[in-house]
């Protein structure tokens, strides 16, 4: 379930349209799933196919990469994530630094779990769900 939550890392592109200013403090937008949907969904057939998720995967990872270098840092890395996943987990290799090929495996795993159709593309609503995360049943523990 957490690794579900951790695809919207996947389809959880987040809006970094414009760069903060190098001294402001980032102002955090909320994050609309049925939004970013639109924004993936790049040619508007009403289902995020592979080519479209590592499209946006790839803009949203070089816009997180902040200083540059080819890798995201933790920092930068939980920058980019709208669902907190477990930094250590994408970082395969133990480096302090997740590539581009760390962060797609990662993002790949996400977008198996969030496709729960099964037919190798996502649905509004299954990002939506995915987001959102499992219903719990009444009287569930929080």
């Amino acid at each position: 379930m957490k690794r579900c939550r951790a695809l919207l890392v996947a389809l959880c592109l987040v809006h970094l349209a414009a760069p903060a200013a190098p001294a402001a403090e980032p102002v955090p937008t909320a994050y609309d799933p049925k939004q970013a949907f639109e924004e993936t969904d790049a040619n508007g057939d009403g289902v995020v196919d592979p080519p479209e998720f590592y499209d946006r995967m790839t803009e949203i990872f070089y816009l997180g990469d902040v200083n540059k270098d080819g890798t995201l840092d933790r920092a930068e890395h939980d920058a980019v994530v709208v669902i907190v996943t477990d930094f250590s987990v994408v970082d395969t290799n133990g480096d302090g630094k997740v590539s581009l090929i760390e962060f797609f495996r990662a993002r790949q795993e996400v977008f198996e779990e969030v496709d729960t159709s099964r037919d190798g593309t996502l649905s509004e609503e299954e990002v939506v769900t995915g987001f959102r995360g499992p219903e719990k049943p009444a009287g569930a523990a929080k």
